[in-house]
């Protein structure tokens, strides 16, 4: 509550002395402080000094200004990495090889309320195969939207508490509480036993005159003297006044001071326990609320579809004004992304594609669309292929259906763009682009979140050459349903039971020899491809087993067109985690290594891998201490293979000491396979010197053959500097296996620089 003024001055300029005749007049809330001074009148007669007067101080509220939000924040990060490699060995051999990336991160808030991202990365090398690129993503983040609504509407939750009658409860409590107050002040007034002593002495007197000991009339020879005997009587009752009082029998004793007091008494203590009662209540009714609050928020943070934190909303009237505005529109928007995207829709359309151009997706209530087009990348494992006369493929894509995409749907989608289907470098261009068309119809069959399943039938229609046939001879073999090469057929299963542990997953896909899509896969050969993986927990989920197979699970874009393998390739893992024992893991599956062949195409050779893990920490007095142990068997030989590492066996034992500042690592490593056998033995540390300086070193020894002994190292800092940011820079001197069974010097330098703001 605060004040308005009648002034009394010469000129209007004596206002500025109004804070000091406010703080003359005891005021506690100058005027100064506020942006305006409301005036209820201004009578200017005489100079003088402002007149305030309590009498003329009306009371009134004032509003404070809403705090005005910004019309745009950023917050983000930058980040720089210059990376130098003497030798480089795969997928390409190079030597002195230097890169350089900057990337910056940048989230926008427009009006505190709506984010957007920007991401803006630079990649640029010396090495002739790995073409310079520049990327820019703009997008909305429809998480980081969600999180805010979420945020905003975690902090109404106080409001539910009204429904446990806690305000009620609490006003009552607050009631109760003044009314004992103003009991225990009556009762502890300091003339209440004043009261009780001279009611006392009128009820003797009154006593004695009826027995006739004293008459009204009679002479009081001593005043004082009687005063003080009846004081002496009434104070002897007094000193346990409660059990005379109750025995009185007249009238006059039941309305005395004392029967007063007595029955206040008797309410204060009846109004303590009712304090009591409340507080009980209270506590049992705010740990009510306190867990229900938890218990929305966690179910609140839990909420990832807009339509169910509508639901949530309208479950507990949640009142939507001060929710931004269009935030329904804007939770409908799955992706909305413009620059480098990454498209990702389905087995026979669209999958893991890098694309440059626009990619929009919205699931509004019960309907779904979907929009893209841009350029297709030439990129896989991070790496782009340098060319010149790289041909433009592009992409054209719209999905329309209904359901929502991870519930239970129907949605239909059309592709159309240029592709190129052969990976050779130095194929000519018209016949490495090729125009691909098709559609497909999809729907996911959902359960619940644990079990699903996706079917999908498409049709398309492709060429060699993007003169040879027109576009509507394309459009007829589309939609020609008597010719079957040109179909593709995909089923894809998801299921979970948690109380079981129990996870299977996998898919089937069946493709025409004439299917061509903008997932990645060879062409012109008939092709069924699967995957499937069991994964399932046992021993109260300590003991877990991973099982799978696969064939054709091809994904590589520059493998060699024409191939459907008849291998299926077999997968198990066992891991094993028990309480205050070692964890365990052994794995048999299939890898795969990246090679450019003599005649620049690309070839990607497969062979199968066994691993073996063991790790444990623990603590030695107050040191904490850290053993592993790893085993690699590489399944494979010289003829089948480019790998360096054919049929070779690795052995490797590493122990951690974590003291306060410093850790320590001691590593042994012994790689056998024919003729090249290496042992590596390494002691490194990591000591943060301060806050804001780290150092790391390390120390290998080699020895090859039994014959040579060959010393490497690493050494490392990173410096934090306020309001400039983290700096890291290391040097590494090691050795990478050569094709004439030996160790070839490989230096490798990194600097990188990172900064939040």
């Amino acid at each position: 509550m605060r004040y308005s003024y009648t002034i009394y001055c010469s000129t209007m300029l004596m206002l500025a002395s109004l804070p000091v005749a406010a703080q003359e007049y005891g005021m506690n809330n100058s005027p100064a402080q506020y942006d305006t001074i409301p005036v209820a009148s201004v009578v200017c007669k005489t100079p003088g000094k402002i007149i305030l007067t309590r009498a003329m101080l009306q009371p009134f509220y004032v509003f404070q200004r809403p705090e005005r939000q910004p019309f745009l924040t950023v917050h983000g990060n930058v980040q720089y990495d210059f990376l130098y490699r003497s030798l480089v060995d795969t997928p390409f051999s190079q030597k002195d090889f230097t890169q350089h990336t900057v990337q910056a991160t940048l989230d926008f808030v427009f009006r505190n309320k709506y984010p957007f991202r920007l991401v803006i990365s630079n990649r640029s090398s010396n090495s002739p195969y790995f073409r310079d690129i520049t990327d820019v993503n703009f997008q909305f983040s429809k998480t980081a939207f969600m999180n805010r609504l979420k945020e905003q509407i975690a902090g109404k939750l106080p409001d539910l508490l009204s429904k446990y009658n806690l305000p009620e409860l609490e006003n009552l409590y607050r009631k109760k509480k003044l009314e004992i107050t103003g009991l225990q002040d009556w009762l502890h007034r300091g003339n209440r036993l004043q009261e009780m002593v001279e009611e006392k002495e009128a009820a003797i007197r009154r006593k004695q005159e009826a027995a006739g000991e004293i008459t009204a009339t009679t002479a009081v020879p001593n005043t004082q003297d009687l005063k003080q005997q009846t004081r002496d009587v009434a104070a002897k009752k007094i000193n346990n006044f409660t059990d005379s009082i109750l025995n009185e029998t007249d009238t006059l004793a039941r309305n005395s001071a004392a029967a007063k007091y007595l029955k206040q008494k008797e309410t204060l203590e009846k109004s303590l326990a009712e304090l009591k009662e409340y507080e009980q209540k209270l506590t049992r009714l705010k740990k009510l609320a306190k867990d229900s609050a938890a218990g929305l928020k966690q179910e609140l943070a839990q909420i990832t579809d807009p339509e169910r934190l509508k639901e949530f909303m309208r479950d507990h009237q949640f009142d939507t004004k001060e929710l931004p505005k269009g935030w329904k529109t804007l939770t409908a928007i799955s992706n909305l992304g413009i620059g480098r995207t990454w498209v990702d829709y389905s087995e026979l359309t669209v999958k893991n594609i890098s694309l440059t151009g626009i990619n929009a997706e919205l699931n509004p209530s019960k309907l779904y669309f979907a929009f893209a087009a841009g350029r297709v990348n030439y990129r896989f494992r991070d790496f782009v292929i340098k060319n010149d006369h790289q041909p433009k493929q592009n992409l054209y894509l719209v999905r329309a259906g209904i359901g929502k995409k991870e519930g239970n749907n129907l949605i239909a989608t059309w592709y159309d763009g240029k592709k190129s289907l052969l990976n050779s470098f130095n194929a000519p261009t018209d016949y490495r682009l090729e125009r691909v068309m098709g559609f497909s119809v999809q729907t996911r069959l959902q359960a619940d979140a644990n079990h699903y399943i996706i079917l999908e039938s498409a049709k398309s229609s492709f060429h060699n050459n993007p003169a040879a046939t027109p576009v509507n001879g394309l459009m007829k073999r589309v939609w020609n349903f008597n010719d079957r090469s040109n179909e593709a057929y995909s089923i894809k299963i998801y299921n979970y039971w948690p109380k079981k542990s129990t996870k299977i997953s996998g898919y089937y896909r069946k493709m025409g020899e004439h299917f061509q899509s903008f997932t990645l896969q060879p062409i012109n050969v008939t092709q069924e491809a699967f995957q499937f993986g069991v994964q399932q927990s046992f021993w109260k989920r300590k003991l877990t087993v991973d099982a799978g197979v696969r064939k054709n699970d091809f994904s590589n874009p520059l493998i060699n067109p024409g191939i459907a393998s008849k291998t299926v390739f077999k997968s198990v893992q066992l891991s094993l985690r028990v309480p205050k024992y070692p964890f365990l893991s052994v794995g048999y599956y299939p890898s795969s290594q990246l090679t450019v062949l003599d005649n620049n195409v690309i070839a990607e050779n497969q062979y199968n891998t066994l691993s073996a893990v063991a790790s444990y920490a623990f603590r030695v007095k107050k040191i904490s201490m850290s053993s592993s142990f790893v085993f690699l068997k590489f399944y494979n030989n010289g003829a089948d293979t480019g790998f360096i590492y054919y049929n070779a066996s690795s052995y490797t034992a590493s122990h951690f000491i974590f003291l306060k500042n410093l850790e320590l690592q001691t590593g042994v490593t012994v790689t056998s396979q024919q003729n090249l056998n290496v042992f590596t033995l390494e002691q490194s540390l990591n000591l943060q010197v301060k806050k804001w300086l780290s150092l790391n070193g390390a120390l290998k020894y080699n020895r090859l053959n039994n014959e040579e002994t060959l010393w490497g190292g690493t050494a490392g800092l990173g410096i934090f500097i306020k309001q400039i940011g983290t700096i890291q820079a290391s040097y590494d001197k090691s050795y990478l296996p050569g094709t004439g069974r030996n160790l070839l010097p490989a230096d490798m330098g990194r600097v990188t620089y990172y900064r939040t703001f």
